[in-house]
């Protein structure tokens, strides 16, 4: 149910964009977020119940500043490093010290928070002794890694090649996520029949259907290139998300679920920060050996001068493949998934036994 209204969210999301952008002003793509704001709050205070574990926890400052600290410099990295030609930004300081301090900052963070002398640190390493969790937390990075870069690569292709405005280019991206919206549902029930594995592994190689349009796409040709891919992916998204994220939550005890289901959307988060850096960084890379100047490379949502549209559709192709080859690395991953937690026997109490125990009748 959760992938299906983040489907509905995402189908919604390009949509309005662009009429943002088209319409009143691109600034409103930032100004929207208070009234949904507004909104979002007033709902918490009507519907969200205000049940309380009674159990303690403290948040940990040291530790969230450590890790917006180490992510926000490797995206800086990544991002800033075609500008300044992956050497000196000023006198010291440098893209590779950059990325590497971001580097050792998120290396700090399981020390500390190991060290840490309370009984409920916000990040448990326990989750991760749980191989489901942690395949699924993998695989949940390199979703959204691929799903933002695929968004970012589109929208250029769409408004500064094909010269699609704003709202068109959004309505053009909205196939592939409104396919995801009915496929999810299924998807999220039918984990628990054939296994995690056997949904996650087509999935995931289809999801790397969008090869077909990095292979398709020119200069000259038409939005109608882009939807079939896009039909494709939504249909690999569909029967990957979900289940993913039935497989992080199943075996995890109610006593962690609510930093289960933190740690996860963190997951999330990271893997489309990273995913818009690293395609961002490798198109950048791309333009410059295709020859197309940067003021070129500046037209973001405008049509690029003709004489480098070839060069810009190039770069695009290159970068979508970026995604397919991360989409064969977490089919690769996805083999090592472990078997639905109600697929496994029970022990005598009824709690699910691990792999390898025996059921209550043996016992």
């Amino acid at each position: 149910m959760w992938s299906a209204v983040a489907g509905l969210a995402t189908v919604a999301g390009p949509a309005a964009r662009g009429a943002l952008v088209s319409g009143p002003d691109w600034r409103w793509i930032f100004f929207i977020n208070v009234p949904i704001g507004v909104l979002d709050l007033v709902g918490t205070l009507l519907v969200v119940p205000d049940v309380r574990t009674g159990q303690q926890s403290s948040l940990g400052l040291l530790g969230a500043a450590l890790s917006t600290a180490g992510l926000s410099l490797i995206v800086h990295g990544l991002i800033e490093g075609q500008r300044y030609d992956w050497g000196t930004i000023t006198s010291f300081l440098s893209i590779p010290l950059v990325l590497a301090l971001g580097v050792v900052f998120l290396g700090v963070i399981a020390p500390h928070q190991r060290s840490r002398q309370d009984s409920r640190p916000p990040v448990p390493f326990e989750l991760f002794r749980r191989r489901g969790f942690t395949v699924s937390a993998a695989l949940c990075v390199m979703l959204l890694f691929e799903s933002i870069g695929v968004l970012l690569l589109l929208t250029l292709y769409l408004q500064s090649v094909l010269g699609l405005s704003a709202g068109k280019a959004g309505l053009a991206l909205v196939p592939g996520p409104l396919v995801s919206l009915f496929v999810a549902p299924v998807a999220g029930i039918a984990v628990g029949r054939p296994g995690g594995r056997k949904i996650l592994v087509p999935g995931l190689l289809i999801f790397g259907g969008i090869a077909r349009t990095a292979v398709m796409a020119k200069a000259d040709s038409s939005v109608w290139t882009v939807i079939p891919g896009q039909i494709v992916f939504g249909v690999g998204m569909g029967l990957v998300f979900a289940p993913t994220s039935t497989l992080a939550m199943q075996e995890i005890p109610p006593r962690l679920t609510g930093a289960a289901s933190g740690m996860f959307t963190t997951f999330r988060q990271i893997g489309g920060v990273v995913g818009a850096a690293a395609v961002g960084t490798l198109l950048q890379s791309r333009l410059a050996a295709e020859g197309v100047p940067e003021a070129v490379r500046q037209q973001a949502g405008r049509l690029a001068d003709a004489a480098y549209a070839g060069g810009l559709t190039n770069a695009v192709r290159h970068g979508l493949f970026l995604p397919v080859a991360v989409a064969v690395v977490a089919s690769a991953s996805a083999w090592t998934s472990p078997a639905p937690c109600w697929n496994r026997p029970k022990t005598a109490y009824g709690a699910l036994a691990p792999p390898g125990l025996p059921d209550a009748g043996e016992t």
